[in-house]
């Protein structure tokens, strides 16, 4: 990718203009590079020092517009940061645009060029980004939109069993048209109807496959998952009377719609992984007398690192405001306030994560005693990185 702003300023003051980077998001799967902002910013500044110097002009409705625009921007980053609650103002940024331009003293020669560079540099940015051929991870170059490395072997029908959302059934179309697909994350706690027919789904099925994604690269030597991955699968899948036996009965699928192989940093069970990016299709069996396991307690370490970590970061992780989820070997807080989520593993791991970021940051290892937890450089809004802290 393409960065036209080092890291450490884009994490600083100039945090609006990570607009203009083709990988900045305002959702995880789409792109969308846009360069009026800082161009706004910049124009604005020149606006402004040009009617301060004539003390005789009075504001003006451009700079109503501007305050106007200025106060919604920092509200905006206040709160949620989300791109559909700022449509209205994002339609404005053109038009802002070109009214500023047009207040410069400039010759119309000049303004008419400068309009033309800014509409060239969108729409290379947005060529760049292809916001309309991309989702999450993967660029859809070429038919089909997501490209599987399927074996010959593992085309045949069965029922796929999904436990994300999203359900990751875009990948269908490179499996037996008539398969069976169930996204379980939509079921989970279902009762009635919808439990029956899921059951009965179940014992019709000669092959049941559950497909979990390996992006993060944690195939073993032999591309089976961890011992630990295959626990907290099983943790889900209990729920409706299904197991996977064990690691050996998962063969890794390469997606190469994900793109090659990469570098990943993890919080657990290592730091930095490598490994080519796809999917884990594990061979699964429907068992009547497999039994959910009771929901796993919040064991107290866990609540006195959130307790820790609320009180060195209240800004970023809300007193009381992390609402605990008890898996098998961890427990996570997620604090919507302000998208992240802090993960605390019984090995002694605490990694917290922004909703948007793809990997946590490990603030300790297992076997370690302190918490490396510096808040000024957590990943922040615009707002919050300008007053600090709390």
């Amino acid at each position: 990718m393409i960065r036209f702003i080092p890291d450490d300023i884009v994490d600083g003051l100039l945090r609006p203009f990570a607009m203009a980077l083709p990988d900045a998001n305002i959702y995880a799967e789409i792109r969308t590079p846009d360069v009026r902002f800082a161009l706004i910013v910049m124009l604005a500044l020149i606006y402004l020092c040009i009617k301060a110097k004539n003390s005789k002009n009075k504001p003006d409705l451009m700079g109503r517009v501007l305050a106007y625009f200025c106060v919604t921007f920092v509200a905006w980053l206040m709160t949620s940061g989300n791109g559909r609650y700022y449509l209205p103002i994002l339609v404005l940024a053109g038009p802002v645009c070109v009214a500023l331009l047009w207040r410069l003293p400039l010759s119309m020669f000049l303004k008419g060029s400068a309009l033309a560079l800014v509409l060239v540099v969108q729409i290379w940015l947005i060529g760049t980004a292809q916001p309309l051929r991309a989702w999450a991870l993967a660029d859809w170059d070429s038919a089909p939109p997501f490209s599987m490395e399927l074996p010959e072997a593992e085309r045949t029908t069965a029922t796929f069993l999904t436990l994300a959302t999203p359900s990751y059934s875009i990948i269908a179309p490179s499996f037996p048209a008539d398969s069976r697909w169930v996204n379980l994350s939509f079921l989970k706690g279902a009762e009635g109807e919808s439990r029956e027919n899921l059951q009965r789904l179940l014992r019709e099925s000669i092959d049941i496959k559950t497909i979990y994604p390996n992006y993060f690269g944690l195939s073993d030597a032999n591309g089976h998952p961890p011992k630990n991955v295959i626990s907290n699968i099983n943790h889900e899948l209990s729920e409706h009377h299904l197991n996977i036996a064990s690691e050996d009965k998962c063969r890794p699928v390469v997606a190469r719609a994900f793109g090659p192989t990469f570098d990943v940093k993890f919080s657990h069970p290592v730091d930095t992984v490598r490994g080519a990016p796809g999917f884990w299709l594990c061979d699964t069996k429907f068992d009547p007398s497999v039994i959910a396991p009771p929901v796993p307690d919040v064991w107290p370490q866990a609540m006195m690192v959130s307790r820790e970590i609320e009180s060195k970061c209240s800004r970023f992780f809300k007193p009381g405001g992390g609402a605990p989820t008890a898996k098998v070997d961890l427990v996570y807080f997620d604090y919507p306030d302000s998208d992240m989520r802090l993960y605390v593993y019984r090995s002694g791991e605490v990694a917290y994560k922004y909703y948007n970021e793809l990997n946590p940051v490990v603030l300790r290892k297992a076997g370690e005693n302190s918490i490396r937890l510096d808040c000024t450089r957590i990943r922040r809004t615009f707002f919050q990185s300008l007053f600090g802290e709390n």
